[in-house]
């Protein structure tokens, strides 16, 4: 009972902690285009369910690593690498919630 415990929290984290870095990242960034990009992707992260599978765990590990190069990108004022990661994450994302839900 801990362990599924344990599990459901730590399934929860990936949506918490990809959604807020998300928003922090949002409020960085004056770009209009850029920044309604990233509001879809925030939509995406928040929006998923946190019930996860082996399949999935591999696609939250890539949007974490994107969301790092998005914070790097941000941080450079490279727009266009921003923007590139952007449609990535959220490709990435949209991809993670389809094997969550179809690996149930």
């Amino acid at each position: 009972m801990r362990r599924k415990k344990e599990q459901r929290e730590a399934e929860r984290l990936y949506v918490e902690e990809s959604s807020a870095k998300m928003l922090a990242l949002m409020g960085r960034v004056r770009d209009k285009k850029l920044n309604k990009r990233m509001e879809r992707a925030y939509d995406v992260l928040h929006g998923s369910q946190t019930k996860s599978n082996a399949r999935a765990k591999e696609y939250e590990q890539t949007v974490m690593a994107l969301l790092t190069a998005l914070e790097q990108s941000i941080r450079r004022d490279n727009l266009d690498a921003a923007a590139e990661v952007v449609d990535e994450l959220i490709a990435t994302a949209e991809e993670r919630n389809y094997q969550a839900r179809i690996g149930q």
